[in-house]
């Protein structure tokens, strides 16, 4: 059997990279997980376009090396002598990709330089990564097949919002995550209007149909035969972390205009009869006439109610 080209090779090598950043985000419970999705999908894009390049130049790997200026020469590591390579803005700007497909790589990287030097990333941006990411794997799949013939069956990035450590409510954000996020929806309104099959950004929704019973989708049902999925009280608290008195002290951070008063107290009658927001926690779980309990709280999905009622500190 022949060995594959070079740049089918690499092709390839990009693939494994995508398929592992999709599984780690589609495993909920991990830790750093849209941290890691921002660092292996924007290496996955580096080595498909340096695949691209090689292509372009007739199988050549030298293509993708960095030359010395004024000279045929390469740059060479210091320790290892290994060729240097382009970055991924010289090879971007050399191969021939969609605008949006551009602008989405660019955003996806300013997400990993910000995960791999600091590491912490607020709510929003952890929610900019399913959105930039849902998109570049569709964008990742149509051109590795468009150019190389090589598209792997990836599975879809998850946005599974009903387990996983959701963070806690926070104070205002960063002013560098604040420019971020910022930078990324300027990226998203430039392309608008760029005609492609590509995209910048893709959102996706879950909705939880409480009148399902059964089929070949998820929901909350009554049905004796449906699977079950349980979760420990780790897991819940995880997804509702926050006190009633947390929830209380990031509001008055969060809103100008916030009063703990009887139109606050109103709106809390909808968050607490709505399970994205709220979960009680029972001190005997085996009887639901159990009196003593305590309500916990997922301050994000508490804001999304709460935001349209109060006015939000910039």
């Amino acid at each position: 059997m022949a060995r594959p080209r070079r740049e089918i090779v690499m092709a390839r090598c990009a693939g494994s990279a995508l398929l592992a950043a999709i599984e780690i985000y589609n495993k909920p419970t991990v830790k750093y997980r849209e941290q890691t999705v921002a660092l292996l999908m924007v290496n996955a894009w580096e080595i498909l376009a340096k695949a691209r390049l090689v292509q372009q130049s007739g199988s050549r790997i030298e293509a993708v090396y960095r030359r010395k200026s004024d000279s045929r020469h390469f740059e060479r590591d210091a320790e290892t002598q290994e060729p240097l390579s382009l970055s991924l803005s010289e090879v971007l700007n050399r191969i021939d990709l969609p605008q949006k497909a551009n602008a989405n790589i660019r955003g996806l990287a300013q997400i990993r330089n910000r995960a791999a030097h600091l590491g912490l990333l607020t709510p929003e941006a952890q929610r900019m990564i399913l959105a930039y990411g849902t998109a570049s794997v569709q964008n990742f799949l149509k051109l590795s097949d468009e150019w190389f013939r090589e598209a792997p069956p990836l599975p879809p990035l998850l946005p599974i919002g009903f387990l996983g450590d959701v963070p806690a409510a926070t104070a205002a954000t960063p002013s560098g995550q604040r420019n971020l996020l910022k930078f990324l929806q300027q990226l998203a309104d430039e392309t608008a209007s760029a005609a492609s099959d590509c995209a910048v950004t893709m959102h996706v929704n879950i909705e939880v149909n409480r009148g399902f019973s059964g089929g070949g989708n998820i929901g909350l049902t009554g049905d004796p035969a449906a699977p079950r999925v349980r979760m420990s009280d780790d897991e819940v608290l995880a997804r509702f972390p926050a006190t009633y008195g947390d929830l209380v002290s990031e509001c008055k951070k969060r809103y100008r205009d916030f009063k703990q008063n009887r139109d606050f107290h109103s709106l809390m009658k909808d968050v607490n009869a709505d399970p994205q927001c709220t979960y009680i926690r029972r001190l005997d779980p085996t009887r639901a006439s159990s009196k003593t309990c305590k309500r916990f709280y997922n301050a994000q999905s508490v804001f999304e109610v709460l935001d349209d009622s109060y006015e939000v500190k910039s």
